[in-house]
């Protein structure tokens, strides 16, 4: 059986809005032929749309968008697990018993471990997006949660010096990013 002929369009008759459609196709899967295909254009002009100043504008612009949205999911889930790890820390783990459910104080380790995953994702995530690592008011609820976490005892004993340590550090590693903006 023969192929069918697809009939090819130049890239000149094609409307600005067929473009950025293709561009934004671009973004979404990267794949320049399968591009080509769908719109019926020759794929060499496909590869010289790619190198318009416009083009590269619109694709830039598209991951900046999708890091922007990206950043206020996580920024709401960074701020949620945050007020979460504070009620934890207030009140214990809920515990269901033989005589219903109770609270039992959580481990500042477990807490210190949660609240290191969290802030380290963020701020990858912040550093990518915006240029900057983290806000003021994010820092200080930071810094007041690691005091809170160094001050919880464990077993009798105070928070592991190394995790201490470790906060303290991160803590002072924004501290100095943010002098520095």
């Amino acid at each position: 059986m023969v192929p069918k002929r697809v009939e090819l369009v130049r890239m000149i008759e094609l409307s600005g809005e067929e473009k950025l459609e293709m561009a934004r196709e671009f973004f979404l899967s990267g794949n320049l032929s399968e591009i080509a295909r769908n719109h019926r254009v020759y794929h060499v002009e496909m590869i010289e749309l790619t190198r318009q100043v416009w083009f590269v504008e619109e694709v830039n612009s598209l991951s900046r968008e999708a890091a922007a949205i990206t950043r206020v999911k996580l920024t709401r889930l960074f701020d949620r697990s945050i007020e979460e790890l504070e009620d934890r820390m207030t009140y214990g783990d809920t515990v269901v018993g033989e005589g219903g459910t109770y609270r039992i104080p959580i481990r500042a380790k477990d807490l210190a471990a949660i609240a290191k995953i969290v802030f380290d994702t963020k701020k990858d995530l912040d550093a990518t997006a915006s240029g900057s690592v983290l806000g003021t008011a994010e820092s200080k609820r930071l810094r007041d949660l690691a005091a809170a976490l160094r001050a919880v005892p464990v077993s009798g004993e105070r928070l592991d010096q190394k995790i201490a340590e470790e906060t303290i550090r991160d803590l002072n590693e924004i501290e100095v990013f943010e002098a520095g903006e």
